[in-house]
Order: C-alpha cells, then sequence, then structure tokens
C-alpha cells in the first residue's frame, strides 16, 4: 500500500469516528463520562415540576446514587406526600445513557424566549454526576431559538422511573 493510500485511509478512519461524535453535539466532557465505566457512585439526580395556571401535577423526584426515588407529590398528583422506590440496574443505566446522550452538562441555556406563555409550568432539573453538577430551569411556556434538551431529558427520567404510578391517569394539563 503506498503512503498516499495509508494516508487516505488513515484520514477516513478519524472523519468515520469523530463525524458522528460532532453530528450528536458529544462535548469532550461527555465523550470521557461516555467512555467511563458509566459508574453511579456520585450520581444526584432531583426534577421538579412546578405549578400552571391549571392542574398541572406538581411534584419532586429524586434519585440517589444506591438506586433509590423519593418522589413528593404536591398538587394535583394521585399520591400526594412522599413515597420512595427502588430502580433497577437497567433503569439507571438508562438515566446515565440519556443525561449524555441530551448532553445536559454541555448545553448552554438560552435564556431568550421567542415566545412566552404565563401560564405553563415549570421543569428543573439538578444533576450532579463525575465531579459535574448543573442546576437547568426550564419554563415550558418559553419558545427558544435553540431547542433545550432540558424537557426532554426530564420526559425520559419521568418515563423510565414511571411516575405516572404515583401522578395517576387522571387528565391534567401538562403541556
Amino acid at each position: 500500500m503506498s503512503s498516499q493510500n495509508t494516508v487516505i485511509v488513515i484520514v477516513f478512519a478519524v472523519l468515520s469516528i469523530g463525524v458522528p461524535l460532532i453530528s450528536l453535539g458529544i462535548t469532550d466532557d461527555d465523550e470521557r463520562i461516555a467512555k467511563a465505566d458509566r459508574s453511579i457512585d456520585d450520581l444526584a439526580l432531583t426534577l421538579t415540576r412546578t405549578a400552571c395556571f391549571g392542574t398541572c401535577p406538581v411534584y419532586t423526584l429524586s434519585i440517589a446514587n444506591d438506586n433509590s426515588v423519593r418522589f413528593e407529590g404536591i398538587a394535583f398528583t394521585d399520591v400526594e406526600g412522599v413515597v420512595e422506590s427502588t430502580l433497577t440496574h437497567d433503569q439507571m443505566a438508562a438515566i446515565t445513557e440519556d443525561i449524555v446522550r441530551s448532553n445536559f452538562f454541555g448545553h448552554k441555556h438560552d435564556d431568550n424566549c421567542i415566545v412566552f406563555a404565563t401560564d405553563h409550568p415549570s421543569v428543573k432539573l439538578d444533576i450532579r454526576w463525575h465531579r459535574r453538577e448543573r442546576i437547568a430551569d426550564v419554563n415550558l411556556g418559553c419558545q427558544k431559538r435553540r431547542p433545550d434538551p432540558v424537557p426532554g431529558l426530564a420526559d425520559r427520567v419521568d418515563d423510565i422511573v414511571n411516575t405516572m404510578q404515583w401522578i395517576g391517569d387522571t387528565p391534567k394539563e401538562w403541556p
């Protein structure tokens, strides 16, 4: 193989590895976490959903590194008060995968709303993991130019934990 062909093969190999990472918006820090053992030894996540001018469920969900879950229903939930549960290893792995996939730590929060509706709830995520912490508070009535990963990540955490078991299936106004 000529040296020119060797260079072409090397360039192609580097691009085939690097381009998917760039297209997903994965930062160097997220890539470091992705290559780590995904240990949950220091994971702490708190998801809070606030009130709206309607019947939006209001609650706080906390997940600790020992797989424990604490749900506190405040308003418009079937369970009002505290209930505790435990997640499986697969559920914890799914949450860590979604944190990395969403680029939660690398996303630059945009406070500029194009359209703002005052009657919507907010979702707040506080995540500490691998010596990093970010608190993101997003009003769901704020439409922005750039998509924000926080609402989608919060929805995924709700799905993985199955918070509907405590919120209930009664109709709710939940934008």
